[in-house]
């Protein structure tokens, strides 16, 4: 069985508040393989979703992160992957640079099962990446925009918008790409957006991200 595609804690939550978990699932399976996330992510993502619910929608918010989490399979680090997360912990430690435990299992299971890509929601982490374990990784990670382009070929623009927009607390990056506080508005605008926050990115990690702006070597 393919290992298909990773997901982190962050683009999972973000989808889900943004009420695109169904639109991330279509678009993050490979050959009929559904996304992956940690089997540990449900417990901090239903926490953190709390957290983010302030509104009317809260239960709804719950229920189709259940639904969309459900749909997704489960990771589990075995021994040796525990003990490379572990490694790459200690190398980021050392250098002073930020990569949580989620992040660092994530990483020691793409490198250990072959997984085609890892899309992370942690620009500190893809930072960080690129200096610990750029060799082994290769081109195999993709940040939050290179996704929300992906997902505007396939969804179109005017429902992402529509989303996005109704939730601009969530990602002060793709609000402002969306340009939720304008009225002219195109995709042209939006690409030109991502395209800035995906260069600037790229420019840190060169080494680790993927080359095209989107998805679609992957999931073509």
């Amino acid at each position: 069985m393919s290992e298909g595609i990773y997901l982190d804690n962050d683009v999972l939550l973000k989808m889900s508040l943004y009420k695109m978990g169904a639109a991330l699932l279509a678009a993050t399976t490979l050959n009929e393989t559904p996304p992956a996330i940690l089997r540990v992510a449900k417990y901090s993502l239903r926490k953190r979703m709390e957290r983010a619910c302030q509104t009317a929608e809260s239960d709804g918010l719950r229920l189709a992160l259940e639904n969309t989490i459900a749909s997704m399979r489960a990771l589990e680090p075995n021994a040796r992957e525990l003990d490379i997360a572990a490694e790459l912990e200690q190398q980021a430690t050392i250098l002073g640079l930020e990569f949580d435990v989620g992040e660092s299992q994530l990483i020691a299971m793409l490198l250990e099962r072959g997984a085609e890509l890892l899309i992370s929601g942690d620009k500190r982490a893809i930072r960080a990446l690129e200096q610990i374990e750029q060799d082994s990784v290769g081109r195999r990670i993709a940040c939050l925009e290179q996704l929300i382009a992906t997902m505007v070929s396939k969804f179109g623009l005017e429902m992402l918008r529509k989303n996005v927009c109704a939730a601009m607390q969530v990602d002060r990056a793709l609000t402002a790409a969306f340009s939720c506080s304008s009225k002219d508005f195109g995709a042209g605008t939006l690409m030109e957006g991502l395209e800035s926050y995906i260069a600037d990115l790229r420019k840190a990690s060169p080494s680790v991200l993927i080359s095209n702006s989107d998805l679609s070597p992957i999931i073509s």
